[in-house]
């Protein structure tokens, strides 16, 4: 709702990604679950796991750079100060999120979601960059080329994700 309120696509993106993180959380509860129940097939529901969460990162990426480039050359109004407050609530609450994740047992599955969690934090620290410079220079523009930034970092965090499922599996 921020991102909506704001006029802000960087902190919209980051709502996005966070929607993203919850279909995560589904499927890090339906790996648990299905590792718990199929243990013979662990390692394999766990690396299909990762590469599901992979994958909605690259999903939430792609919908964030078609909205980017919608947006080029097209001016928007964006409320910083109310961006950079929403920004701040959200930060702290990937904060403490990766804080409860970083004591659970080590698995593929947990550092998907530590990936997520994590990358949702660096955002959160990116959206408050860019609502802090919009603030400054009243150049809104700036949150464009935010957004495109964050849709890399997500793109390159979801191949990280598939790519250890796959190495994790052929190392056995």
């Amino acid at each position: 709702m921020g991102g909506f309120a704001t006029g802000s696509l960087s902190l919209l993106s980051d709502s996005f990604h966070v929607l993203s993180d919850v279909g995560a959380s589904v499927v890090a509860i339906i790996v648990a679950y299905l590792a718990y129940k199929r243990a013979e097939h662990r390692e394999e529901i766990q690396n299909l796991g990762a590469a599901i969460q992979g994958l909605l990162l690259i999903f939430s990426a792609g919908w964030i750079l078609y909205e980017a480039i919608d947006r080029l050359g097209k001016e928007q109004e964006i409320l910083s100060g109310a961006m950079i407050l929403v920004t701040i609530t959200g930060g702290l609450g990937n904060y403490i999120q990766h804080k409860m994740l970083s004591g659970s047992e080590d698995s593929i599955t947990r550092r998907a979601m530590m990936w997520h969690i994590l990358s949702d934090l660096w955002q959160s620290v990116a959206v408050l960059a860019t609502g802090c410079v919009i603030s400054l220079t009243q150049n809104n523009r700036i949150d464009t080329v935010a957004s495109i930034c964050i849709a890399c970092v997500m793109i390159f965090g979801g191949c990280v994700m598939m790519r250890q499922g796959k190495n994790h599996n052929h190392h056995h």
